[in-house]
């Protein structure tokens, strides 16, 4: 089984674009369930909305993956129709995916201090009960990291450990110079694959006459009081 590291991320922190993120990642991440491929997500900036990310790093682990990665690796374009009454309008982002190769590190259990806490949030009766989230601590780093996404302690362990083994391989390349992804090129004009979307903007809602009626009334009322 191989294992990727992925970053999805907006060409810029507009709105539009930051949408277009969370449209294409749910794309990605549904077509490598569906594949059976299985994905842990490291790291996310969120945008100005709820439902928007200028950046997603995570992993995705599977067999034979390399063919799905070479699909996806590139420039994203994606095209938004915003139908309003009778008018359509297109609007068009860019999302950039880079993709690597993971390799794990051999870590040592003496250099990792572990430490349980409550998870906070939504999860069922363990949430706030038990101690199932984690933080993880790498001693000769510094470098922590923490997960309550899951209702185990152990499952919460062990993706914690995913994300420390890529703070760390992120660690490593800034000493010598280098970033995750720094070396990935994008071509200015092609694109690995265009995805549409359409949108339907309702109208505003309509006034009815006699609600018109009333405010007009209120309103002559009010001059004339004014003029009284």
């Amino acid at each position: 089984m191989k294992t990727t590291i992925w970053k999805v991320t907006a060409e810029t922190t507009s709105n539009r674009n930051t949408k277009a993120v969370a449209q294409v990642l749910k794309i990605i991440l549904k077509e490598a369930k569906n594949i059976g491929f299985i994905h842990t997500i490291i790291e996310s900036k969120r945008g100005e909305n709820k439902e928007s990310y200028e950046s997603v790093l995570f992993l995705l682990k599977g067999k034979s993956i390399q063919e799905f990665c070479d699909s996806w690796q590139g420039k994203i374009r994606w095209t938004e129709t915003v139908k309003y009454l009778d008018q359509i309008k297109a609007e068009h982002s860019t999302i950039r995916v880079a993709i690597q190769s993971y390799q794990e590190q051999e870590l040592q259990p003496k250099d990792i201090r572990f430490e349980s806490m409550k998870s906070a949030g939504k999860g069922g009766q363990h949430v706030n009960k038990v101690n199932t989230a984690v933080r993880l601590i790498h001693l000769p780093t510094g470098i922590s990291v923490q997960s309550s996404q899951e209702r185990s302690q152990l499952r919460n362990k062990n993706r914690a450990m995913e994300k420390l083994q890529v703070k760390l391989l992120e660690w490593e390349q800034s000493q010598l110079g280098q970033m995750l992804f720094e070396s990935e090129t994008f071509e200015t004009e092609n694109f690995k694959r265009s995805l549409q979307a359409v949108r339907r903007k309702a109208p505003p809602p309509r006034k009815s006459r006699n609600a018109t009626s009333r405010q007009q009334a209120k309103k002559e009322l009010n001059n004339e009081l004014k003029n009284w």
